[in-house]
């Protein structure tokens, strides 16, 4: 997979690293995935919502965004799917316009409703079916919803997933990375345990 990265000014190592690092980017095994919501980029944080109070007296915090950009792929793409927190929240079926270069184009101009307690995330992914059961696939870096005194709360399952992951890395590279390779992943191992402190049950 490769790294792609949004630049708003002339192309260098540095310019692409504080692009990186400010998130303003996709991954991918093969589809492009050009998209914004709101017209900003992926890595850009919101301003908090409005509250609303819900009938149960909780705080509920709900806007209405707009998902607009484009796909590009070599085949048909099965589907775009928009994951708040985790969960899909909308399914876009693809156009899948053939190209005059002999690829597949999706205009996207989407209104997404948001609602949450907590502060939140949003990303974009697609879905490209290839031959023999495999995929390729793209994915955004996430769009920020803070909300002051409300950090994101991830769910039990997946945070305990990627601690699992990472020891198994650690375990599995002990007798083969550098040190200084080693703490990398005890500081991911160090970070993710920390956030799985405020986790939550998934809803069954």
């Amino acid at each position: 997979s490769r790294v792609y990265v949004q630049l708003d000014e002339p192309f260098s190592y540095e310019a692409w690293i504080r692009g990186l690092g400010a998130g303003r980017s996709f991954v991918s095994t093969g589809p492009m995935l050009l998209v914004q919501l709101d017209n900003q980029w992926p890595g850009h944080f919101f301003p908090p919502f409005s509250p609303l109070r819900r009938a149960a007296g909780a705080e509920e915090l709900r806007r209405l965004i707009r998902l607009t950009g484009r796909t590009v792929s070599e085949r048909p793409l099965r589907l775009i799917e928009c994951v708040a927190n985790g969960r899909v929240i909308a399914t876009i079926i693809p156009q899948n316009q053939r190209t005059a270069d002999g690829a597949y184009a999706t205009r996207l101009d989407t209104p997404l409703n948001i609602s949450t307690i907590d502060s939140s995330w949003i990303t974009v992914r697609c879905w490209e079916d290839r031959p023999g059961g495999r995929f390729r696939f793209a994915h955004t870096a996430p769009w920020h919803f803070p909300v002051e005194g409300r950090p994101n709360r991830p769910y039990r399952q997946e945070i305990d997933w990627l601690i699992s992951r990472v020891k198994n890395e650690i375990n599995r590279n002990r007798d083969v990375l550098p040190t200084a390779a080693l703490d990398e992943f005890r500081q991911s191992l160090s970070i993710y345990e920390e956030i799985s402190r405020r986790a939550v049950e998934i809803d069954p």
